[in-house]
């Protein structure tokens, strides 16, 4: 895949709703998981271009600490947010893909790193998921 004239490594699936539920139903199991707070959706819909109250839920796990040096939770849209500033993924498939238009599993190459939204430093997100999306 070429993207903003450079190459991105990407492996990814398309699945069924069952296949998807049974991959969400494994990672919602992790105790580590970290639900995004109401506002932290709310910033993702606005980087995203979805409707205010389009996402219910968006749920994270780290590799280390949920919460940042600077006393931040992180959540989901702290790699939201990185992933915009790095342009990883152009904005039209970051709103395409949490309408559930299809179940998109993106297979995990060893955690995505993102950066805290208050102060910077960096961090590492194990697997991530909300509506038809999935990084595990």
């Amino acid at each position: 895949m070429i993207h903003f004239g450079r190459v991105v490594h990407r492996s990814d699936a398309v699945v069924d709703d069952r296949r998807f539920a049974q991959l969400v139903k494994g990672l919602a199991q992790d105790p580590n998981t970290v639900d995004t707070p109401d506002g932290d959706l709310r910033f993702i819909e606005g980087l995203a271009d979805l409707p205010i109250g389009f996402l219910r839920s968006f749920h994270i796990t780290f590799d280390g600490p949920s919460t940042c040096g600077c006393g931040r939770h992180l959540s989901a849209a702290d790699v939201v947010g990185s992933a915009r500033r790095a342009e990883v993924h152009p904005r039209e498939l970051i709103t395409r893909t949490p309408a559930g238009v299809q179940n998109v599993v993106e297979l995990s190459d060893g955690g995505r790193r993102g950066a805290c939204l208050a102060c910077g430093r960096e961090f590492l997100a194990a697997s991530y998921w909300t509506n038809g999306y999935a990084y595990a």
